[in-house]
């Protein structure tokens, strides 16, 4: 079959399903067939497709009309500019790039710091800073053994094995005796009543305990990270979460008890996303 033709006919499929990257989607996942980047891809268009290729396409095509993420169907996804190994995780999302940010920025003039990355998932955020932050540590953990696995892959992959280390556990249940310049976290924040409006696409498929807090305002993991952080961070250190565009309020009747400084920021859609605790109350 020619591929120009079999691209517009997966995307018809997508797009009568209701899958907005109908386009978008279908290209990918040729790409991940014949291992092309997008512009050889665009430049072999007229061509034919064999056999085999052509059903590997149309396996991986019924994934995708099932909902599947298109992350999970390729096993990757591009993150702050890098590329990421997804399995067994939740999918690295643009929103969480902000957070990357600030710390990158916070920890400009640090030397040699050291950062706790709790919740890690894929471990985009703190893997992200290892990278770009030259002389850091950084230390990640999480619940699960096989996002942990995922994350360690990722560390592989973009050679940072040497710049980190990874704990299993629940939030600081593996950590003892360390103080970090920085602590960051992605934790569960879905609410009881927000998950009822999720897509089938993210309750189908992504790991509900990176997904869901379980309680009425998901603030659950936040009141428990708030509450131990202190205990790792040295005087002029920082913990920054990522948070719902909703718990702004919630979260800062939380925080006042326990740090001075306390600091909402937005990400590129104008939502608050980040929030910034430091000066650890007396």
């Amino acid at each position: 079959m020619n591929i120009k033709k079999l691209l517009i006919f997966a995307s018809n499929l997508l797009r009568k399903i209701g899958i907005d990257s109908y386009e978008i989607d279908a290209k990918i996942i040729l790409q991940q067939i014949m291992s092309w980047d997008r512009l050889t891809l665009e430049l072999n268009k007229e061509q034919n497709i064999d056999l085999s290729a052509c059903k590997e396409f149309f396996f991986l095509l019924r994934r995708r009309l099932a909902f599947e993420p298109i992350a999970y169907i390729t096993n990757k996804k591009e993150f702050y500019g890098l590329d990421f190994f997804v399995k067994d995780c939740l999918i690295p999302r643009p929103d969480t790039e902000c957070i990357v940010e600030y710390c990158i920025k916070n920890l400009a003039h640090k030397k040699e710091p050291l950062v706790l990355d709790i919740c890690t998932g894929s471990g985009c955020i703190g893997l992200s800073i290892a990278y770009f932050v030259n002389d850091s540590k950084v230390v990640l953990s999480d619940i699960n053994k096989k996002s942990l696995e995922t994350a360690k892959k990722n560390a592989d992959n973009l050679c940072l094995s040497k710049k980190t280390e990874f704990l299993l556990g629940d939030l600081f249940e593996p950590f003892s005796n360390i103080k970090a310049d920085l602590i960051v976290s992605n934790p569960p924040y879905i609410s009881n009543k927000e998950m009822l409006d999720l897509s089938i696409d993210i309750y189908d498929y992504e790991p509900h305990k990176a997904l869901f807090s379980y309680d009425e305002s998901g603030i659950y993991f936040y009141e428990k990270i708030i509450k131990q952080a202190s205990k790792y961070m040295k005087p002029d250190a920082i913990l920054v979460m990522e948070i719902g565009y909703s718990q702004e309020i919630l979260i800062e009747n939380i925080a006042k008890s326990y740090f001075d400084n306390i600091h909402f920021f937005k990400d590129l859609a104008n939502n608050t996303r980040g929030v910034v605790l430091n000066k650890i109350k007396g």
